[in-house]
């Protein structure tokens, strides 16, 4: 297939993206670049999350501490706007996609 329009990354990390005019083909729902697609199977795994270790001590009270001040901390508003637009922007792009997916 011929891509219509810059699609993103290609499915199997290999750090190119699919752009308008490149040939690209779907595997099992995933965009690859054309003769990308045999490296579907080497994706890396996530790693294992390790236990949370248990705090005691003066190591709890400090976390507790710092707990109890970031959660009455307010956000600076410059924050808050630039979360809010990344935000919006994301939802734009969701929606955009969804209703113009890959012929």
């Amino acid at each position: 297939m011929i891509a219509s329009k810059d699609w993103g990354p290609c499915s199997c990390n290999c750090g190119k993206v699919i752009l308008k005019d490149a040939e690209f083909v779907i595997v099992e729902g995933a965009m690859y670049i054309s003769g990308h697609e045999n490296r579907r199977e080497t994706k890396r795994m996530a790693l294992p999350i390790r236990e949370t270790p248990i705090l005691r001590g003066k190591d709890a009270r400090k976390f507790a501490d710092n707990a109890r001040t970031a959660e009455s901390r307010p956000v600076p508003k410059k924050v808050y706007d630039r979360a809010q637009k990344t935000y919006s922007e994301m939802k734009k792009r969701e929606t955009s996609e969804r209703d113009n997916p890959p012929v």
